[in-house]
């Protein structure tokens, strides 16, 4: 067995026991790897009103405005504990949200909401978006989540116009981790694009907005699903057609988004969603000759508009099929588990404090007295909004470390 051969052993065989230890953590209900505490919703549910009577709007103070959705806004906001030990510290989060009237009543989205709740207050993995606390005030949900000052990957993705295959296979690699932890949980994400990408200040990823994961689905067909969501030039030719679909929908979004790193665009692009979608069901995939061999075959792989033949399905090896291809040969998957690899953007980044936004583009107007205007509307009502299909209850959530 040659160096190589040796070396990609290693790292199956001590994935493996990490992975183990990782499942063995969360049946026994204790915290993950990276503190989250992995209660049953009934142990969740349990202490719902202690949580709610601790955190409060109160409690977080605006700094800015950082981006707005669809369903509500997402701040910058300072966090100062009033009580315990830790009395004075202060630390800084994203706010995101949500306003509870804007969520249209009807049972694509209240799953859509549900799910992200899910996800947040469930999964815990390195490069996932880490949950602060979850609340709810008569008008609004608000969730307190890690601020990550690196911005978004579609940023960074502009700013150099297209990656190398090095700095590309890292964030990918990370990505890859992500997804395949997902799946392992019966979760496939269903939108990933640079923009639900951010980076740390280190220059770590994490997947953020779990608004159209779907809970439940696994490589078992019997468990699959067949909504029409993602963006569209993301989107796999079995979600357009409204087919039965798993997680390698997934992975068909992983190899557009390899495609737009490498290339500095997409693979699929038209004026309008119609011919974006004949794009995707009809074209024979074009790569740009200055992409290399072997990150060519990798992205043709991933891009088979048969899901069965798909790089990533189980009749193919599975997860470590894409693990294993000579496209990540240089990865250490231990190292970047562990976060010992150093990112390869992490030497651009130019953070000077805990309240630079450098890496944000194109920020939303920003008023300290309508942000605080539109933090207070409607709750100092005595009732919460209508919630008649139960899509509110049992919101909120707390990190034991937090």
């Amino acid at each position: 067995m040659d160096t190589q051969s040796q070396r990609r052993s290693t790292w199956k065989d001590t994935l493996a026991s990490l992975f183990k230890r990782r499942r063995t953590n969360e049946r026994g209900n204790s915290a993950g790897s990276d503190g989250r505490s992995s209660k049953s919703s009934s142990e969740s549910s349990s202490s719902s009103e202690e949580i709610s009577k601790v955190f409060s709007t109160k409690d977080f103070q605006i700094v800015q405005k950082l981006g707005v959705g669809g369903f509500g806004n997402v701040f910058l906001a300072k966090y100062r504990q009033n009580t315990g030990k830790s009395k004075g510290d202060k630390r800084y989060v994203a706010l995101k949200v949500i306003i509870k009237k804007d969520i249209p009543d009807n049972k694509t989205d209240r799953e859509h909401v549900q799910a992200e709740h899910f996800c947040l207050t469930h999964f815990g993995h390195p490069f996932l978006v880490k949950l602060h606390c979850s609340y709810a005030t008569p008008t609004k949900l608000i969730y307190a989540m890690e601020f990550l000052q690196g911005g978004e990957l579609f940023s960074w993705m502009e700013k150099f116009q297209k990656f190398s295959k090095g700095v590309a296979t890292f964030y990918l690699a990370e990505i890859f981790m992500a997804l395949e932890y997902l799946h392992e949980h019966h979760v496939i994400y269903r939108d990933i694009k640079p923009e639900n990408i951010m980076l740390d200040k280190e220059g770590h990823i994490r997947l953020i907005d779990f608004g159209l994961s779907k809970v439940g689905v696994s490589e078992n067909p019997e468990h699959f699903t067949r909504t029409l969501c993602g963006t569209n030039s993301y989107m796999a030719p079995e979600v357009i057609k409204k087919e039965l679909y798993g997680p390698a929908a997934d992975w068909w979004s992983f190899g557009v988004l390899g495609y737009d790193m490498l290339a500095g665009y997409p693979p699929f692009k038209a004026d309008s969603k119609h011919e974006v979608y004949q794009q995707i069901l009809n074209d024979t995939l074009s790569l740009p000759p200055r992409i290399d061999l072997v990150s060519r075959k990798f992205i043709r792989k991933l891009l088979n508009k048969n899901p069965e033949r798909r790089l990533g399905h189980p009749e193919l090896g599975g997860p470590l099929a894409i693990r294993e291809h000579d496209f990540f040969t240089d990865i250490n998957w231990v190292d970047m588990y562990l976060k010992k690899t150093e990112p390869p953007l992490k030497s651009f980044m130019t953070i000077k404090s805990d309240l630079d936004l450098i890496n944000f583009d194109n920020l939303p107007d920003d008023n300290e007295q309508d942000n605080a205007k539109f933090m207070a509307e409607n709750d100092n009502q005595t009732e919460d909004q209508d919630d008649s299909n139960g899509l509110f209850k049992n919101f909120s959530y707390v990190d034991p470390n937090f």
